[in-house]
């Protein structure tokens, strides 16, 4: 098989899966989707992802469920695993202390609003930042408005690996990095790119809980229909939402502790929560350095009101 096709076949998937992970899915189902047969398909996505599906698939589940412990205080830890997938909470509490070293009820009480007491912290365990400014005081609160986002048709590189660089944890992976030229010199070699055109970054996994390695971040641009999937580029849609845009100007401490405020503090302030759905980052520079917060980037998080939940446990 083509390899820009197995590659759009395997990402299908991907998105599949981040998108009906709460579903009772099997291998069967995830092979039809890449249209390929069982073998050849769980061949296939453990070489591309370093895992293989079913792996892929319970790891989202227990990181998902993790972001509502520490997101939705207000849902019960219960309901959180039945929504994983767990049959009870002790298959829940089990897999949950199997995959994060502690059981869900301590991970929440250590951890709400923000990952701190973690033993497989991705983002503690190579050093990116120093947690004291992520979670320090912020004495500025930064101007958040609302907006809705219309349904989007996107053509996009997917990224996978570590957000940030290793030997110099203040700035942006370089693996990452390229990926937006990539995607830029495609928009300009295909005559897409405008003056005013937009790249965003999606970035579907919270660094603290997934391991770098296997991170995933969609660098995209939205194009028309007519735009086909080729050697470079994938395309998937991207539904209407209403996201809480915050622009941030600084450094990478500055947008990570802008990204915690955002999610912590005026989310919950003003009777939101988040979507299930990936956050994203818009890109104000038209240069190599696209996701640099010194050229400013806007932020974007999906919400919706705050649903009743029963009484947390």
């Amino acid at each position: 098989m083509h390899r820009a096709t197995q590659r759009h076949r395997i990402n299908r998937v991907i998105n599949f899966i981040s998108e009906h992970h709460e579903q009772d899915l099997c291998l069967d189902e995830l092979a039809d989707v890449a249209c390929l047969s069982r073998f050849h398909f769980t061949r296939s996505f453990a070489q591309h992802c370093q895992e293989t599906p079913m792996a892929f698939l319970a790891r989202t589940r227990l990181e998902r469920a993790a972001s509502k412990l520490i997101f939705a205080p207000q849902q019960t830890i219960t309901s959180i695993g039945m929504d994983a997938g767990f049959s009870s909470s002790e298959a829940f509490s089990h897999a949950f202390h199997r995959r994060f070293g502690l059981g869900p009820r301590r991970f929440r009480k250590a951890n709400l609003w923000g990952v701190r007491d973690l033993p497989t912290n991705q983002i503690h365990s190579y050093g990116m930042l120093d947690p004291a400014q992520i979670y320090g005081h912020v004495t500025e609160p930064w101007p958040v408005s609302l907006r809705r986002i219309p349904e989007m048709r996107v053509a996009y590189v997917r990224h996978q690996g570590p957000y940030f660089n290793a030997k110099n944890p203040t700035v942006t992976n370089f693996t990452l990095e390229n990926a937006f030229d990539v995607l830029m010199i495609w928009a300009k070699e295909t005559q897409l790119w405008r003056h005013n055109s937009k790249i965003f970054g999606l970035c579907p996994n919270n660094p603290s809980l997934t391991p770098p390695e296997l991170c995933h971040y969609d660098v995209c641009l939205p194009v028309d229909d007519d735009i086909e999937e080729d050697e470079v580029v994938s395309i998937r849609y991207l539904p209407e939402m209403t996201v809480a845009t915050l622009e941030v100007t600084g450094s990478s401490n500055d947008l990570m502790q802008a990204w915690q405020w955002l999610i912590d503090t005026w989310i919950p302030s003003q009777n939101l929560e988040m979507l299930n759905h990936a956050a994203f980052e818009i890109c104000h520079a038209e240069s190599h350095r696209l996701r640099c917060p010194s050229e400013g980037i806007t932020l974007c998080m999906p919400v919706i009101r705050k649903r009743a939940y029963s009484r947390a446990a």
